[in-house]
């Protein structure tokens, strides 16, 4: 074998390397000036001789050696490439059947995008640029098209052609027969008054509705539309939000079509309630109500369902006379960003037999809100499971706070959240662990602003109540873990979990 054809050079196929002998001349005139006899000339000429061709024979041996390295590192890339080509032919996910694959496609969507995103089906549409058969598979599952936001106003779209309607037309054709999620975000009737009437003309698909209810709008759906032009039977969320003050005093087709309507988020920009809605406040599992006046809701209370929860958010308190109680079956009760006039005014104003649910935050007052609490929980003669309240920065405020865990209405209490800050969580734990009455079937504990803890607290609140308390919700801060890694391990092993949440888990 040759030694170029040797892939591994050994003593058989590659003999040592035997470098020919050099003539060296003398010291004295190798580094001097001094002539060289004519002996010592012909010596030194007939060792640089041989010294050319030695070199003329290692470079002829390093390119041979350069060629079978190339070869061999090209034969390694092309094994590489092979080997990248072939894998994806036996991925798993090719073997997954197509209706898998769509449910997959769908929770993609779901977790990618919602209502509010500027484009809610940007998720489907990259999801349609991986390959053909993906694409084939998401262009053939109507769901993922069910989601549709309408902007339509003189600055983005012109008079004579409007920009959403290439998209929506796309939609509604790949959606097929599915339910469909609309946004209308903006609207004028120079621009989308087409677009509109072909959306209006599949209202039985709407099962899911947004719209940001400006004048162009407010006409077009509430006053210049017949009955038999709105169909709304499977329509079960609803958010209305007025930009302007409005009087919506009589029955509409769009609201008459509310059959099925289960969840309603309504701002009225400070305007009254329409009448018109009053059927609507009976079928309501979910109410939302922002900026709305006390006595529509006052109004509106005693209508409500047995198992509706009832979000109230930016209310203020309106001069007029004092309300009278009135019972109301709601189970969820929440105010956010109201007056608290308006708090105190509503839980003086009814009887609530049904309450299990109670969400009170930025009444910043929490003796008094205690005060109010315990006579509507004691006429009501009902019982706690939930409560979120504001916990503010002084040591009277766990006092009261524990008024309302002794009472007998909460003792079957099993969610509290707090929104404190750190210094506020210390002696609270301290306080809940010797108080072994107040709460005692608390299976979750929350802490909302709060970016540390007293583990040593925590160890010995969870030693008081082992086996009752199971979860530990905290607020990430700055993605840095409040609870050490250490204590969490312990707590996880003797059966408390410890989470970290962003959204509002109400």
């Amino acid at each position: 074998m040759d030694r170029v054809q040797c892939s591994a050079p050994c003593t058989v196929h590659c003999p040592s390397y035997q470098p020919q002998r050099l003539h060296f001349c003398e010291e004295s005139i190798l580094h001097s000036n001094e002539a060289p006899t004519e002996h010592q000339r012909r010596d030194v000429q007939r060792s640089i001789g041989d010294a050319y061709q030695e070199l003329n024979s290692i470079q002829n041996e390093l390119f041979e050696l350069q060629c079978a390295i190339t070869r061999i590192q090209s034969r390694e890339i092309a094994l590489h490439n092979f080997i990248f080509d072939h894998s994806p032919v036996i991925a798993p996910i090719r073997r997954i059947p197509n209706e898998i694959l769509c449910e997959i496609f769908s929770h993609c969507v779901q977790s990618g995008t919602h209502m509010n995103a500027p484009n809610p089906s940007g998720m489907a549409l990259t999801l349609t640029l991986v390959c053909r058969k993906w694409r084939r598979v998401a262009l053939g599952y109507p769901l993922l098209w069910r989601k549709l936001r309408l902007q339509c106003t003189p600055q983005t779209c012109l008079p004579g052609f409007c920009f959403c309607e290439p998209r929506s037309w796309l939609h509604l054709d790949r959606s097929a027969a599915a339910p469909l999620q609309i946004a209308i975000d903006a609207y004028s009737s120079a621009t989308g008054k087409r677009l509109l009437d072909v959306l209006l003309s599949h209202s039985y698909r709407w099962a899911d509705v947004s719209l940001n209810v400006t004048v162009d709008l407010y006409r077009e759906l509430f006053m210049n539309r017949i009955t038999a032009e709105i169909d709304l039977p499977i329509l079960k969320r609803l958010s209305l939000r007025f930009m302007y003050l409005n009087n919506l005093e009589h029955p509409t087709p769009f609201l008459r079509s509310l059959t099925a309507l289960e969840d309603l988020t309504l701002d009225m920009a400070g305007s009254r309630i329409s009448s018109a809605l009053l059927p609507v406040w009976s079928q309501l599992r979910h109410c939302a109500l922002r900026t709305c006046q006390l006595e529509d809701i006052l109004r509106v209370l005693p209508l409500l369902r047995g198992d509706a929860s009832l979000a109230l958010t930016s209310c203020q308190t309106t001069a007029g006379p004092r309300p009278t109680v009135r019972t109301t079956l709601v189970s969820s009760l929440s105010f956010a960003d109201c007056d608290e006039v308006f708090v105190m005014t509503i839980l003086q104003a009814i009887t609530a037999p049904r309450l299990t649910k109670i969400r009170a935050l930025d009444f910043l007052n929490t003796g008094k809100l205690v005060e109010l609490l315990l006579p509507l929980l004691a006429r009501s003669d009902c019982n706690l499971t939930h409560l979120c309240l504001d916990l503010p920065y002084t040591t009277l405020a766990i006092s009261d706070l524990f008024l309302l865990l002794d009472s007998p209405h909460t003792k079957s209490l099993l969610d509290l959240e707090l929104r404190c800050m750190a210094i506020m969580s210390t002696p609270f734990m301290e306080a809940l662990s010797r108080r072994a009455n107040a709460a005692p079937q608390l299976r979750a504990l929350a802490f909302r602003g709060c970016v540390a803890l007293d583990e040593g607290g925590l160890l010995d609140l969870h030693a008081k109540r082992k086996g009752v308390l199971r979860e530990l919700w905290l607020t990430e801060a700055l993605n840095m873990p409040v609870v050490s890694e250490p204590t969490r391990q312990v707590l996880s092993a003797a059966g408390v979990e410890v989470v970290y949440f962003h959204a509002d888990p109400y």
